[in-house]
């Protein structure tokens, strides 16, 4: 019985290093990688298409909706325009948990545009009328508030909304031919408009500095209306009238570079 406790030092002497051996392997804790986040400033590129579902409507006196009633004189032209839109943005984004709070400013040019032409020639084919009208949204920028969730840590679904700006176009004419024996008449009017927009976009972080999103907006900037009469003064009394609303949507894809 007086050797157990001798056993128990020998014991102790061999397996303590393999004890140590193994808390030694197991101490050293691996670094953690750096902590993807979206809180920073950006800078980016887009494009994408713009449409509308608007035209350019016509009204005016008596005479004119008389015309336009019996199919003389267009009542609408420059349907559903369409085109091109690019350009830039910057922003600044804040996280706080899963959310994302940001500004962000852009401006892009545009090509959103339409127009054609209507001829008659009604009563025997004397003096027919020619009506032709044509509408474009020039350029677009938008200031808007995004608010985001984020799926993952890299993929952002965001909402967003905020002011509009764009610079719009009309023109249009009424006349009869050949050489004008009637009423004879055009405008082209030209604006910066001011209105609203809101949309959605996804947004995925390739690398901790590169992110690419897609991005649709409905914009809405008011309209722009003509008033005019004979251009030679032979029908004091007589005028056209046109009303054209620049709303319509957007989609378009872009890259951000976070800072």
């Amino acid at each position: 019985m007086r050797k157990i406790p001798g056993l128990a030092v020998v014991a102790l002497l061999v397996t303590g290093p393999v004890f140590a051996a193994d808390i030694a392997v197991k101490a050293p804790v691996m670094p953690m990688g750096p902590v993807v986040g979206w809180t920073g400033f950006y800078i980016g590129g887009n494009v994408g298409w713009g449409w509308s579902d608007q035209a350019v409507n016509f009204s005016g006196d008596p005479a004119t909706l008389a015309a336009i009633a019996r199919g003389q004189v267009a009542s609408s032209l420059a349907h559903d325009p369409n085109g091109p839109v690019g350009g830039v943005q910057a922003g600044y984004n804040w996280q706080t948990g899963a959310f994302v709070f940001g500004i962000e400013a852009d401006i892009q040019a545009a090509d959103i545009a339409k127009s054609n032409s209507l001829s008659t020639a009604l009563g025997g084919g004397f003096f027919p009328v020619t009506t032709t009208a044509s509408q474009t949204l020039n350029y677009l920028g938008t200031v808007r508030g995004r608010l985001g969730y984020t799926i993952t840590p890299t993929m952002l679904l965001y909402g967003t909304g905020g002011l509009a700006y764009g610079g719009a176009e009309v023109s249009s004419s009424v006349s009869t031919t050949p050489n004008c024996p009637g009423f004879c008449g055009g405008l082209t009017s030209s604006s910066t408009l001011t209105g609203w927009t809101a949309g959605a976009g996804l947004e995925y972080m390739i690398s901790s500095n590169w992110t690419a999103k897609f991005e649709y907006l409905h914009y809405d900037l008011g309209s722009i209306s003509q008033t005019y009469g004979d251009n030679l003064g032979r029908f004091p009394t007589a005028f056209v009238s046109t009303s054209t609303s620049f709303k319509g949507d957007i989609v378009r894809i872009g890259a951000n570079y976070k800072f």
